[in-house]
């Protein structure tokens, strides 16, 4: 069955935070029940983020720790990736389901 869903994406605000979900190998990313909502995405679902030319995928954890922003996700490797140098602490990034989580 096709899943339309699948093919949305939406821009977010994502924050990056310390020491959140003990980052470990696999990315992992709060996100706000709206957005999950939105994307069809429940806890343990997949989402990626993309800014410019970098792109990661994340386990998504459904949390109202996330709301009013839509993504919190922990300082640390898959962070760097996407941050902004000038605001390392918030940024704008397009959000999509996707297959397979990241890991290091």
């Amino acid at each position: 069955m096709f899943e339309f869903t699948k093919l949305m994406k939406f821009d977010v605000k994502v924050v990056v935070v310390k020491d959140i979900l003990h980052e470990g190998d696999t990315a992992r990313a709060l996100i706000s029940r709206e957005l999950a909502e939105k994307l069809g995405v429940k806890d343990g679902g997949l989402i990626r983020l993309t800014r410019g030319d970098v792109s990661v995928c994340f386990e998504a954890i459904v949390s109202e720790f996330a709301e009013g922003v839509d993504v919190v996700i922990p300082s640390g490797y898959f962070a760097s990736r996407l941050a902004d140098e000038e605001n390392p602490k918030l940024f704008k990034a397009e959000v999509e389901k996707c297959d397979k989580a990241d890991s290091i």
